[in-house]
């Protein structure tokens, strides 16, 4: 049990990412305890471990820790103001049929085939290379309306702002597509956002998927995922958290140590919201201490299905730096698309 404490003690100081090479599905024995990381921590998790109640080597007094939980609890209010912002831009997503008027033409061709285009999660067809491209920029496009949202990336100055992008938007096009094949439910493939889809079946798949990278999302991601039900709230957490949760080396010294902050605010932003809506189910006995061990639980396992999708990005054939999206995103057409938006 000790040596199980320490290493859940020193993967959440050190804030490890670990990865599982064999589908999330070792088998986990005394004798081999190092055999899987990723494993290991998603088993102290599930049998109630507690990221929070080892923040700190000291242990609280009973005083302290029941003020602590009062604050947590009297926090509840500011949290719902803080995740309105968040929800309105997850909104946008599931809600947004064309693009915002007279500004996608600045990053593209004026005749550009995507300016009408609508979100149809219909997947009632195998994806050509053609879908799978067109369906890689529509989704850039929501990418960056997503972020113009969050007013903290906007307050990026804009050279870090277009770091940003480039880096993460292939982890947010994986959980777009991991959320919206789950909504749609269908399991014959992923879901794009054309009415299309990439099939997990290989003879009828358009483009040569990497290590059998289709299937991995499914287990790695979609099956979790449906086991979660994620509500709004935690899906618009979620996709922002997928954003923020890797370090992203080429920022400036100062975004740098604003985004780290960033993360924390986000990750405790996630938790206090758990938290709080199990302590506010009135028919619940739950106590604050339960609670915290249950909002910490189902954060971690959250946090967890960012640590996939950054693995789904380093594994999956998507090449940022090649993708016509963004090598038309230059300094000047952002300026410009940030002006209008």
């Amino acid at each position: 049990m000790d040596a199980k404490f320490g290493f859940f003690r020193r993967s959440i100081w050190s804030q490890k990412r670990y990865k599982c090479r064999n589908n999330n599905e070792c088998k986990l024995f005394k004798e081999q305890r190092n055999s899987c990381r990723f494993c290991r921590l998603n088993k102290c998790l599930a049998v109630g471990m507690n990221p929070r109640a080892i923040q700190s080597e000291r242990v609280l007094p009973p005083s302290q820790t029941e003020n602590n939980e009062i604050r947590i609890v009297s926090s509840c209010i500011s949290t719902k103001r803080a995740i309105i912002s968040c929800v309105q831009s997850s909104r946008s997503i599931e809600t947004q049929t064309e693009f915002p008027p007279n500004t996608l033409p600045l990053i593209f061709d004026m005749d550009c085939q995507f300016k009408e285009q609508k979100i149809d999660l219909s997947a009632n067809r195998i994806a050509t290379a053609t879908d799978a491209a067109n369906d890689w920029n529509r989704c850039f496009i929501l990418f960056i309306d997503f972020l113009k949202a969050l007013p903290e990336i906007d307050k990026f100055p804009i050279e870090d702002q277009i770091i940003i992008t480039k880096a993460r938007f292939p982890a947010f096009h994986w959980a777009l597509c991991a959320l919206w094949t789950l909504k749609t439910g269908i399991d014959k493939g992923i879901c794009y956002c054309n009415g299309s889809y990439f099939p997990r079946e290989p003879s009828l798949q358009c483009i040569l998927v990497e290590s059998k990278c289709v299937e991995k999302m499914f287990t790695v991601l979609v099956e979790p995922l449906s086991k979660l039900q994620l509500n709004e709230i935690e899906i618009s957490l979620f996709y922002i958290i997928v954003i923020i949760s890797s370090t992203i080396p080429d920022l400036s010294e100062k975004s740098k140590q604003k985004f780290s902050l960033l993360k924390q605010h986000y990750f405790s932003l996630l938790y206090n919201n758990i938290f709080c809506k199990i302590i506010s189910n009135e028919s619940s006995t739950t106590t604050t201490n339960e609670a915290s061990i249950q909002a910490s639980v189902r954060a971690g396992h959250i946090l967890i299905l960012c640590s996939a999708i950054t693995e789904m990005t380093h594994i999956s054939s998507d090449n940022i730096q090649a993708n016509n999206a963004l090598q038309l995103l230059s300094m000047e057409t952002w300026k410009i698309y940030q002006r209008i938006v």
